[in-house]
């Protein structure tokens, strides 16, 4: 898949940040950009869903149906803002092994991932 986007000239991005998603819950989320067929099918079997881009901490994308300008795949790992720091640092680390396992899929590898960015 990877060399595929390279040989298309797609330049694949993943963003990943935290945002507030209603009072009391919070949710670390991975935003996947410029996608192939192929990496769509990938992300969608791993239950990322497509969304408009988020504009920041405060405003997560929404829903949307059809691929076009301004969608992303989109995974969110909720937790409460209340929650143990403990299951914070977990959450942390299972999202870290998620986008290893996803950067040998992106055409620049994991220098296409960037933490606590949202897609421009």
């Amino acid at each position: 898949m990877a060399e595929v986007s390279r040989r298309l000239g797609i330049n694949t991005q993943v963003y990943v940040n935290l945002q507030q998603i209603s009072p009391g819950m919070a949710a670390f989320v991975a935003e996947v950009t410029d996608t192939t067929d192929e990496m769509d099918d990938l992300l969608a079997a791993v239950g990322y869903g497509r969304r408009s881009k988020s504009a920041d901490e405060l405003h997560p994308g929404v829903e949307v149906g059809e691929p076009g300008q301004g969608v992303v795949w989109r995974k969110e790992f909720w937790f409460a803002t209340n929650a143990d720091p403990r299951h914070v640092v977990a959450l942390i680390d299972h999202i870290k092994l998620e986008m290893r396992w996803l950067s040998p899929y992106l055409p620049q590898g994991e220098s296409s991932i960037a933490f606590f960015a949202f897609p421009a």
